[in-house]
C-alpha cells in the first residue's frame, strides 16, 4: 500500500512526508467515510512528539502503520485504541483492546462485549462449564491483578460466552512480545492484559471483517503461538464444553 507514495521524491523528514498533499490524499483513500486526512495527521505528529524514537524508524514502516490505523478507522492517540511503537528501525502497529472491540461490535453477531480486571482483595467467583458463571465485586483498594476476563453476549444465544486468563498466562505470553519492554506493555500493562484475553477469546467469537483485519495488522502476535481451543464445528459460539471442571478463585492468590 506504501509504495506508490514513497517512490515518488520524499521530503526531508518524515513529518514533512506526512503534511503533503500526497500523502494526505493516500490517507483520506483508506480511511472509512466521516473520517479525515487532517485529523490522522495531527493524531500521527502528536505520537511521534510523545515517542521521538519514531522518527528513527524507516519510513515505509511508518507510513505502513499509518495507512493499515487508516483502513482500519482507528487514531494512534491518547484514547488506547491503536498505538505505534519503535521496535529498533521498524515501527509496529499495536491495536488496543478498546480499538479491538470498537472492531468487533461491527459483527452482526456480538450484542454486548464485557470487559474486566481482578485484583487481590477482590471478590471473584468463576465456574467453567457448559453455562459459565462469573462474578467480580472490585476492592476499593485494590491490590495486584491476578486475572482478567471478557464475557461476549451474542445474539440468538441464552449463554455467553467467557474467557479467562490468570497473570502467569498473560505473562507468558507478554514475554514473547517484540514489545514486552516498550510502548502499551509498559505503560499499559493491564489495558494490554484485556487485550490478550480478546485476542484469546476471539478464536471461538464470529469476528468482523475489520476486526479479523486488525488481528493481522497488529504487530503484538505473541499470542499466535499458542494453539487454537479445539471446538465443535457446530458449536463456535458456545462456551468450551471442554471447560467441564468448577473452579472458584479467590482474589487472595
Amino acid at each position: 500500500m506504501a509504495d506508490n507514495a514513497l517512490s515518488n521524491t520524499q521530503p526531508r523528514t518524515l513529518r514533512d512526508m506526512l503534511t503533503t498533499d500526497t500523502y494526505k490524499k493516500q490517507i483520506a483513500a483508506a480511511l472509512p467515510r466521516g473520517l479525515t486526512a487532517d485529523r490522522m495527521v495531527r493524531v500521527v505528529l502528536t505520537a511521534m512528539n510523545r515517542s521521538p524514537k519514531l522518527l528513527e524508524c524507516k519510513k515505509e514502516t511508518v507510513w505502513q502503520a499509518i495507512l493499515d490505523c487508516a483502513s482500519l478507522g482507528l487514531f494512534p492517540d491518547a484514547l488506547g485504541r491503536a498505538y505505534l511503537v519503535p521496535y529498533k528501525d521498524t515501527c509496529q502497529l499495536i491495536i488496543g483492546y478498546k480499538g479491538l472491540i470498537d472492531l468487533m461490535y461491527r459483527s452482526e453477531r456480538i450484542n454486548m462485549i464485557q470487559t474486566g480486571v481482578v485484583h487481590e482483595g477482590d471478590h471473584w467467583l468463576y465456574e467453567r462449564g457448559m453455562a459459565p458463571k462469573l462474578e467480580h465485586r472490585p476492592n476499593d483498594k485494590p491490590g495486584k491483578w491476578t486475572h482478567v476476563y471478557t464475557v461476549v453476549h451474542l445474539k440468538g444465544c441464552d449463554l455467553p460466552s467467557v474467557e479467562v486468563m490468570t497473570h502467569s498466562e498473560v505473562m507468558k505470553i507478554k514475554a514473547r512480545s517484540r514489545a514486552s519492554s516498550s510502548g502499551p506493555w509498559v505503560t499499559d500493562e493491564e489495558a494490554m492484559a484485556i487485550k490478550t484475553c480478546i485476542r484469546r477469546h476471539a478464536k471461538v467469537l464470529p469476528m468482523s471483517a475489520e476486526a479479523s483485519n486488525a488481528m493481522e495488522y497488529d504487530g503484538d502476535k505473541a499470542d499466535l503461538a499458542e494453539p487454537a481451543p479445539v471446538i465443535s464445528p457446530t458449536d463456535d459460539i458456545a462456551p468450551r464444553s471442554t471447560d467441564i471442571a468448577a473452579e472458584v478463585i479467590t482474589g487472595e492468590g
